[in-house]
């Protein structure tokens, strides 16, 4: 038999049980859903910190270089970043992802933007300063990037093990599996997935876990 977990606005069936789950998750104290906020929140936190990465560099290189190339260009490399952490699924939620997982692609991703800063910027004819103020940039990014991203990691698990910002699920399914995944949801609610309602086919046992709808 196979157990899958599904969001319980998208099920395509027993739509009576999905309300009352609904209905569940409201009322219980001190959960709370963060939905499309917790895209959001990285995809602004991380505009901020390749902004002032761009900022550092252009003010690192204006001590150092006598020509900068123009403003518009080194500013293409927060776009970018944005651009391949969303390619690299860097804002996609995960089971058991956490920031050690994150930093090898954003350490990569950086230095990829950086790249192609740097071949726009040639390609446009900017100054030959220009690969001294991207490298500035690139390394402020590499430094400056993942910070805040650590601590929006260590503030997201705690919230989670309080069981706020969680994510309502459904367990499609019944029997040992679909308990072992329960249980393991509620063991772990790094995990950001709040069972609220079961979906249970042939063999179902109601008396597992009662108290989910």
């Amino acid at each position: 038999m196979t157990t899958r977990i599904e969001s319980f606005d998208t099920t395509p069936k027993s739509q009576a049980r999905v309300h009352d789950a609904q209905n569940n998750s409201a009322a219980r104290p001190g959960f709370s859903r963060i939905g499309p906020i917790g895209t959001v929140v990285p995809v602004v936190v991380d505009i901020l910190s390749a902004s002032a990465s761009v900022a550092l560099g252009v003010w690192w290189s204006s001590s150092t270089e006598e020509i900068l190339p123009p403003t518009w260009m080194t500013a293409l490399f927060v776009p970018i970043v944005i651009v391949l952490f969303g390619v690299q699924s860097l804002y996609r939620h995960k089971l058991g992802r956490n920031f050690i997982d994150e930093f090898g692609p954003i350490e990569t991703n950086v230095a990829l933007a950086a790249v192609l800063v740097l071949v726009i910027m040639t390609l446009a004819g900017a100054p030959h300063t220009s690969g001294a103020v991207i490298s500035k940039t690139w390394a402020c990014a590499a430094a400056v990037i993942p910070l805040p991203r650590l601590f929006h990691a260590m503030i997201q698990k705690r919230l989670r093990k309080n069981h706020h910002f969680m994510t309502p699920a459904l367990i499609v399914g019944s029997g040992t599996v679909a308990n072992r995944i329960i249980e393991r949801l509620r063991t772990f609610p790094e995990y950001g997935l709040e069972p609220i309602g079961l979906l249970e086919t042939e063999g179902a046992d109601e008396d597992s876990h009662p108290e989910i709808p």
